[in-house]
């Protein structure tokens, strides 16, 4: 997919500054507010920029339009399976354990499709998951999207939280195995 010139100024710029606000993309890439705010809106749309604070900053799809080797490269070691030890085991509460345990984040979406969802409503009001997934997994915008999630959860039902959960999860791996699946050419 190629993106038009200035959604791709905008990516290049948030990648040269990591973080940035309008008022630094807008003379840096030439734009006006107003287009400026459309292409932004769309690139977030479009899950290639994540907003933070005021900020914005690039997601990994965002990264991948810009350098696919790299991207690539980390997409794959996100979805690695970790050993054993590095499991996320699923509780009911803090003394009931289930028999289930994720291993990646491919298992991780596997199980909270079938995993009681007073579970997930478990872990994620006890931010669980989000610490899980930045600290063994190592993705740092899935584990903002899953705090995100861990917000909401307790104003939802067990089911509805494992719902939000899951349209997260599926939206995440579907762009990593997207990512990881493009042949780079040299």
């Amino acid at each position: 997919m190629s993106l038009p010139d200035k959604h791709l100024r905008v990516l290049d710029a948030l990648r040269t500054f990591g973080k940035a606000g309008l008022g630094v993309l807008g003379p840096w890439t030439g734009m006006p507010r107003v287009e400026l705010e459309r292409v932004l809106g769309d690139l977030l749309e479009r899950g290639f920029v994540k907003r933070v604070g005021d900020e914005f900053s690039l997601t990994l799809k965002g990264y991948a339009e810009l350098n696919p080797s790299l991207a690539r490269e980390r997409a794959l070691a996100i979805l690695r399976k970790h050993e054993a030890a590095k499991s996320f085991r699923f509780y009911i509460d803090a003394t009931t354990p289930t028999p289930y345990s994720a291993a990646s984040l491919e298992e991780l979406l596997t199980v909270v499709k079938i995993v009681d969802p007073r579970s997930v409503q478990y872990h994620l009001s006890n931010k669980h998951l989000s610490r899980w997934i930045r600290e063994v997994i190592g993705d740092e915008d899935l584990a903002d999207w899953v705090t995100d999630v861990e917000g909401k959860s307790p104003s939802l039902s067990p089911e509805e939280s494992r719902k939000l959960l899951l349209d997260v999860l599926t939206v995440r791996v579907n762009d990593l195995r997207e990512i990881a699946s493009k042949t780079v050419v040299r």
